[in-house]
C-alpha cells in the first residue's frame, strides 16, 4: 500500500477503534460493571475463563494490553516505512517489561514471567530470561545488565523511563515540521503532567521534602534546571503547602484541583487531580487526532488515548477485585 493509501486506511480504521474506546466519559461503562466476569464480557468476545478471581483479574489486564498491542501493530504495519517515532512508542512495552523483570529478580524471584509481546518489533532478547544481562545484550538497554538491589529498583526504573522519553523526543525531531511541533507539544504536556502528579503523590502520601522529590522526577535536560520542559512545572509546586489553597491559587492547572469549599478545611487530593488530568488529556488527544488526519499524529495520539484506556481497564479491574466503591470513580469522570 502506498503512503497516501496507508494514511487513509489507518485514519479510518483508527477512528473506528477510538469510537469504541473506554476513555473520557465512556470509561463510566467500565466502572458500572459489578463483577470481573461482567467486565470480561464487556471487553472481549471470548468466553469468560473459569478461574479464580485473582487469576481472572490478571488475565483481563494481560489480554487488554495484548489487544492494544496487536491493534497498534496492525495499524503501524500498514506503512511500508513507518515514522521511527511510531515504532519507538510501541517499544514502551519493552521498557516496561525490563522494569518488571528487574523488580522481579530483585525480589529473588526468577520464576516464569509473562512479558507483553510486541514481536517482531521487540528490542529485548526475551528467550534469555532470567539472565537480565543477556536479555539486554546488544540493545539500547544493555547498561541494565545486572540484578538490582531492592533499594536500586526505583532508581533504575526512573533511569529506564528517562531513556525512553529522550528516545521519543529524539525521534519526534525526524517528523515533518508541522507534525513535529504538534508532537513536541503533546509529549511535553504529557510528561509535565505526569511529573506534577508524581510530585503531588510524594508530597501527600510519603511526606517527602522538595529536594527528595526533585530526585524522582523525569527531566529532558541532563542539567535538571528549574526551566526543564518536562520537570519545570512540577518543580514549581514542591514548596507549596498541601493544606494551604492560597499557595495553589497561582498553580498552572489550578482548575484541575479538588474544590476549595469556603469555610472548610482543604487538603490537596493527588488522586482527584490525576483523574481530572486523565480526562482532560484524553479529550485533548481526541481533538488532535481529528485535527491531523493522514499524518503520523493519528497514531501518536491514538497510542496515548489507548494507553489511557488500558489504565482505566486496570483501575476498574483492581477496584472490582478489591471491592472498592466504583461510584467514586464514576463521579470523577462525569
Amino acid at each position: 500500500m502506498d503512503r497516501t493509501g496507508a494514511a487513509c486506511y489507518v485514519y479510518a480504521k483508527a477512528s473506528g477503534m477510538l469510537a469504541k474506546s473506554f476513555v473520557g466519559s465512556k470509561a463510566v461503562k467500565l466502572f458500572n460493571v459489578k463483577s470481573l466476569q461482567e467486565l470480561w464480557s464487556l471487553l472481549f468476545t471470548d468466553e469468560v475463563p473459569v478461574v479464580p478471581q485473582t487469576i481472572l483479574a490478571q488475565e483481563i489486564e494481560k489480554k487488554a494490553a495484548q489487544k492494544f498491542i496487536n491493534e497498534y501493530i496492525m495499524l503501524v504495519s500498514s506503512y511500508s516505512k513507518p515514522a521511527p517515532v511510531l515504532l519507538d512508542l510501541l517499544q514502551w512495552f519493552d521498557y516496561e517489561n525490563i522494569k518488571n523483570a528487574g523488580a522481579k529478580l530483585a525480589a529473588n524471584n526468577s520464576g516464569e514471567i509473562e512479558f507483553q509481546s510486541i514481536k517482531p518489533y521487540n528490542i529485548l532478547n526475551y528467550d534469555k530470561w532470567p539472565d537480565i544481562a543477556k536479555m539486554t545484550s546488544g540493545t539500547e538497554l544493555s547498561w541494565y545488565n545486572k540484578v538490582p538491589l531492592t533499594e536500586e529498583v526505583n532508581l533504575l526504573a526512573n533511569s529506564v523511563d528517562t531513556q525512553f522519553i529522550k528516545k521519543i523526543w529524539s525521534s519526534i525531531q525526524k517528523l515533518p515540521k508541522p507534525e513535529r511541533e504538534v508532537a513536541r507539544n503533546i509529549i511535553a504536556k504529557h510528561y509535565s503532567l505526569m511529573n506534577i502528579t508524581w510530585a503531588m503523590r510524594l508530597k501527600v502520601f510519603y511526606n517527602m521534602d522538595a529536594d527528595k522529590i526533585s530526585e524522582h522526577l523525569i527531566y529532558l535536560d541532563d542539567k535538571k534546571s528549574s526551566g526543564d520542559l518536562f520537570a519545570g512545572d512540577a518543580l514549581k509546586i514542591l514548596d507549596y503547602k498541601i493544606d494551604l489553597f492560597d499557595d495553589w491559587a497561582k498553580f498552572k492547572y489550578v482548575k484541575l484541583l479538588n474544590n476549595n469549599d469556603d469555610g472548610k478545611f482543604w487538603k490537596l487530593d493527588p488522586l482527584y487531580f490525576e483523574e481530572q488530568v486523565s480526562k482532560e488529556f484524553a479529550s485533548s488527544m481526541k481533538r488532535e487526532f481529528h485535527k491531523n488526519p493522514f499524518t503520523s499524529m493519528v497514531l501518536i495520539t491514538w497510542f496515548f488515548i489507548k494507553r489511557e484506556e488500558l489504565t482505566n481497564i486496570r483501575t476498574a479491574t483492581e477496584a472490582i477485585r478489591l471491592n472498592i466503591d466504583t461510584d467514586l470513580f464514576i463521579k470523577s469522570i462525569v
